[in-house]
């Protein structure tokens, strides 16, 4: 027999039994107080070591209020034929299963009998014991290879390697982008000789260049595939295939290395028109007519970022991104305005009937915290999940109350949080992706979601690979998640299962209305994919997504079927420059006889961005005659960074699916601070036809040129120009005041430009400083 020390957990009656969790939880409990203990015990959970030479243990997520009842015993146990998964001790009913989170533990979770010796008298009769709170840690930092197990050899390598760069760098007679370009050759023969050494090469280069923080030169050398292979790392495989004297190297040195190279001038010359036998018939150049007598309603939410390690009363105003977690801190001291922070219970959820349950209270006299994280979230955090669950409450309250009548929902994707890469992982991204369609199911009930995904929807972040360089395989994980989730759900087809794991996660679907519906993954020309500077000029289109739309047009087009387009990044925002005039010129052509609607997130903003016909960068080009489609930015449900919570229907018109005007609704967040546990309150926040005061039929759509009579508002009257400041942040309380120099100088070259080359050319144009 074996002496270990076992954490026993009790699980109690005041929340439903549920399936222990397997995540090991980290070290961050935080004694909360004493209370007596009289609860009746649903379940009991034991965690302890394999390692029989070791006297620990590992603490367990408790049950769905987020609390757990722990006292610590001495127990004599059998830990013998206990390291198998599933395998059961014949006289108690244990089950084992490797933790996730810990190398070489294990947990043990008892279900039916108590130990040998001790009852369920002898818990129940316990007078007080210690209510602690617990954090579930499923963000694991990767592990990494120690100095030490680096050989003298490697390590002469890597000393030569950087020898090299150095005497780059000292070279006097070629450029700053040519010196780029010859560290990336280096490296590319070295990916083919050593990849294993590649990201400690560039990785110690980035750092003792400054390029970016510590982390951040990790991050960007040491992220790997969800399934690695030799090869290494994500930055590795693609030195194996970029050509490092063309323009996709120049590309990546400005985006990636600091702008070492000018961002090269956007080919002339580069067009998908071809796909279309350059034609456009004559049809296409004029938008159908509505009839806006007969409408429905679709919700559009946008950016949820659920933040799991969400700890209420942890920092909310740190000096690192993203807050509220147990490891976050500020340097601020002594807030003479906490004591208004009174909304903070930990592990208040809803529950299967919508019903809200109030967790226990959490202290606010820790001295050091400055500003605490309230129950429903905090203007630097991502979202807690509670604050989802609200989201989807309000929608369906407002259904039952007055009758919206809404046909189906899209989702412009983002759902895994902002924390920093040493917190996130392969089994975080996909936790984070179930709980949000989980509970958008579990919200929407039967009306349809159609979803496209975000930069964050990957893993590592921002990845996915085309399949002609052989290393898609390693993001297949996600699309074959997707396509099990979204079909689960009924909200799409075999068919469109087939088309999400081929085109990586977009598919075209036509609704029982008859509006066809295309999602598309905007990683593919995302500047923050590795994988998307690899022949993005010699073949501008390796994910062959344009293609897919492309094909999906033409098709809709002959039979007269209008279309509604999804996808995260809007394109003149973080996209490569030659994807965006690609994207660009499919829309111009498809406008407006065909593309109805345009639909992103990513930016967190409530905003807009209108099409013009030519090249969209001269000032008298913009005009309402000239103005093609409109892009409808919706506004996130994350409050980070400084935002208020929101959503949106649309009305639109039955015949042609044209938005007719757009709702809003928010959450003044601030509100929610002190009210010692209430709900927060949605709001109606404004109407996208009436708000501005635009002269406009009512039978007309909100369309591209009613856009652009709100821009020209915008550019003219200081009153418009705030009135849209206000709404972009939802009313937060850290709305920028646009009469305060030229803090909002850049709106008017934002609305008015959709492509990246039209956004920075009216910035030049218009004498604005930009970033």
């Amino acid at each position: 027999m074996l002496s270990i020390f076992v954490v026993v957990t009790l699980y109690l009656s005041l929340a439903s039994t549920s399936p222990v969790n397997r995540y090991a939880s980290d070290n961050r409990n935080q004694l909360i107080s004493t209370v007596s203990f009289d609860k009746t015990i649903d379940a009991l959970v034991y965690c302890g070591s394999h390692d029989r030479n070791k006297n620990n243990a590992v603490s367990m997520e408790p049950s769905n209020t987020g609390y757990a009842f722990q006292k610590s015993i001495k127990s004599k146990w059998d830990w013998e034929n206990t390291k198998t998964k599933s395998e059961k001790i014949d006289y108690q009913s244990i089950t084992t299963y490797p933790s996730d989170a810990h190398n070489g533990e294990y947990s043990f979770a008892y279900s039916s009998d108590y130990p040998s010796g001790y009852s369920s008298d002898y818990f129940e009769s316990t007078s007080t014991i210690s209510l602690y709170k617990h954090h579930l840690s499923i963000h694991t930092p990767g592990s990494t290879a120690s100095a030490s197990s680096v050989s003298q050899a490697d390590k002469d390598i890597i000393e030569k390697s950087l020898n090299v760069f150095a005497e780059i760098d000292d070279q006097s007679n070629i450029t700053q982008c040519q010196k780029c370009k010859e560290r990336l050759g280096y490296g590319k023969h070295m990916a083919f000789e050593r990849p294993d050494l590649v990201p400690d090469v560039f990785e110690r280069y980035c750092i003792a260049s400054k390029l970016s923080s510590t982390a951040g030169c990790h991050n960007a050398y040491h992220s790997w595939s969800a399934n690695s292979t030799f090869m290494g790392t994500d930055f590795t495989n693609l030195l194996t295939l970029l050509n490092t004297n063309s323009l996709d190297a120049e590309y990546f040195c400005y985006y990636r290395f600091a702008g070492q190279c000018d961002i090269p001038r956007t080919p002339e010359n580069i067009s998908l028109a071809y796909l279309w036998n350059n034609v456009k018939p004559h049809k296409a150049h004029f938008a159908p007519i509505p009839n806006s007598k007969d409408t429905f309603n679709v919700i559009h939410v946008s950016d949820l970022h659920v933040e799991h390690d969400y700890a209420v009363g942890s920092e909310a105003n740190c000096t690192t991104s993203m807050c509220c977690t147990v490891n976050k801190h500020s340097k601020r001291k002594n807030n003479k305005d906490k004591d208004k922070y009174t909304n903070l219970y930990e592990g208040s959820y809803y529950d299967n009937n919508d019903i809200f349950h109030l967790g226990l209270p959490v202290s606010n006299d820790n001295s050091s915290i400055y500003t605490p994280a309230t129950t429903f979230g905090s203007y630097m955090c991502d979202s807690p999940e509670v604050l989802i669950n609200s989201t989807f409450l309000s929608i369906r309250n407002l259904q039952k109350k007055n009758g919206p009548n809404f046909k189906f929902a899209i989702f412009t994707g983002d759902m895994v949080d902002h924390d920093g890469a040493q917190y996130i992982s392969l089994g975080m991204s996909k936790k984070s992706e179930e709980i949000i369609f989980r509970d958008a199911k579990h919200g929407l009930r039967d009306i349809p979601l159609y979803p496209a995904l975000g930069n964050h929807d990957s893993f590592p972040y921002g990845q996915i690979a085309p399949e002609k360089t052989k290393f898609t395989n390693r993001f297949t994980w996600n699309t074959d998640l997707m396509a099990e989730m979204w079909s689960s759900y009924n909200w799409i087809g075999k068919k469109q299962v087939d088309q999400v794991k081929r085109h990586y996660a977009g598919y075209s679907i036509s609704t029982k209305m008859g509006l066809k519906i295309i999602s598309m993954n905007s990683n593919a020309f995302y500047y923050g994919n590795i994988y998307s500077y690899w022949n993005m000029v010699e073949d501008s289109d390796p994910f062959g997504l344009f293609k897919f739309l492309v094909d999906e047009l033409l098709d809709a087009e002959s039979k007269d079927q209008r279309v509604w387009i999804l996808y995260h990044i809007p394109m003149s925002n973080n996209i490569l420059p030659v994807q965006s005039k690609l994207f660009t010129e499919i829309v111009e052509r498809f406008s407006p006889y065909t593309i109805a609607g345009i639909f992103n997130g990513h930016t967190h903003r409530d905003e807009f961005q209108i099409l013009f016909k030519g090249d969209g960068t001269n000032y008298i080009q913009k005009t309402k005659e000239n103005a093609l489609n409109v892009a409808y930015i919706g506004q996130s449900i994350t409050p980070l960074a400084k935002y208020n919570p929101g959503w949106r229907y649309y009305e639109v018109d039955k015949k042609t699916f044209s938005v007719l005007n757009i709702h809003n609704y928010y959450v003044d967040l601030e509100s929610t601070f002190g009210t010692n546990g209430s709900e927060p309150v949605w709001e109606y926040e404004y109407s996208a036809r009436s708000a501005y005061e635009i002269d406009w039929p009512e039978s007309s759509p909100l369309n591209a040129t009613y856009w652009t009579l709100v821009a020209q508002k915008m550019k003219t009257n200081s009153t418009i120009l705030q009135m849209y400041e206000n709404y972009a942040g939802r009313l937060s309380p850290f709305t920028t005041n646009c009469e305060d120099g030229t803090n909002c100088a850049r709106n008017w070259c934002y609305v008015t430009s959709f492509s990246y080359d039209q956004e920075q050319n009216c910035y030049s144009a218009e004498n604005v400083a930009h970033s």
